[in-house]
């Protein structure tokens, strides 16, 4: 196996993909400080997996609701924005990096792992008094670097992983 020097990783880089169009016309709206949550709600309702999370996410003992929520807007009312916007943000990365490019390399758990360290981050951030959001969106992000050495150079990655 051959050593890549940061000089190789930043000449072989390709363009991470980026986040498909919907979302970020998602995330536009829920930064407008005028966000109508039944527009908001119907931009979801165009996504079936977001739609499907959403509602998950809010039925969850997490939030400890003592009705069902049903509609996307009671969603996105009892998870708040911050909270829709961080779910919006996991769902679209977990989606936008291409299947089995590299052997040995499995995208589920390690977007498992990388949700799961946002979730932890989020809390701990909570507990000291930090910015959740930024917490939230740094776990999501923190291992960015396995996903370029998997886009890059898929084959060498694969035998570092063996």
């Amino acid at each position: 196996m051959t050593a890549l020097s940061t000089d190789d990783v930043v000449r072989n880089l390709r363009d991470l993909p980026s986040l498909p169009a919907v979302v970020m016309e998602l995330l536009d709206s829920i930064d407008q400080q005028d966000v109508d949550i039944s527009v908001l709600a119907k931009k979801v309702s165009h996504d079936q997996a977001l739609t499907a999370k959403t509602l998950r996410l809010a039925n969850s003992p997490v939030y400890g609701l003592q009705v069902k929520v049903t509609t996307l807007s009671q969603a996105i009312t009892f998870l708040g924005f911050q909270s829709t916007r961080n779910l919006i943000i996991a769902a679209a990365v977990t989606g936008c990096f291409p299947e089995g490019q590299c052997p040995g390399f499995d995208d589920k758990a390690f977007w498992r792992h990388s949700i799961a360290t946002a979730a932890c981050a989020k809390v701990l951030a909570r507990r000291m008094k930090f910015n959740q959001d930024y917490a939230f969106t740094a776990g999501l992000l923190h291992d960015i670097g396995r996903l370029v050495l998997v886009t890059s150079f898929p084959a060498l990655y694969a035998q570092a992983i063996a």
